[in-house]
């Protein structure tokens, strides 16, 4: 029998902001994926484009955790050379608390 999970999944708390992004009007597109010379791939969790550019990257965690300490290191140390606000959320707290950010316009570079 497959277990009911206790929370959130990752899988649903980034679509829960893809579809919030979307339905206030954001381009935003899901599981991207970048390969450039030199430079180990990257799959993007979610990235918000501006007239077809992206302009800033969202990386969903399904909560809180010590573990993610050097995880979100690496996350932004591979993410830094494409020059963009690098977002790494975490938890349903802090989608809440984005959405509020992205409402408010407070913070949101790519706007």
């Amino acid at each position: 029998m497959i277990k009911y999970p206790k929370e959130r999944t990752e899988f649903e708390l980034q679509s829960e902001l893809y579809q919030f992004l979307l339905g206030s009007g954001y381009d935003v597109r899901g599981e991207i994926k970048d390969k450039q010379p030199g430079i180990r791939g990257a799959r993007f969790d979610i990235v918000v484009y501006k007239n077809k550019q992206a302009v800033a990257i969202l990386e969903i965690k399904d909560h809180v955790n010590k573990k993610y300490g050097t995880k979100i290191s690496t996350v932004y140390g591979k993410y830094m050379h494409y020059g963009l606000p690098i977002y790494v959320i975490s938890g349903q707290k802090q989608i809440n608390e984005f959405k509020s950010m992205v409402i408010s316009k407070l913070g949101a570079f790519w706007i």
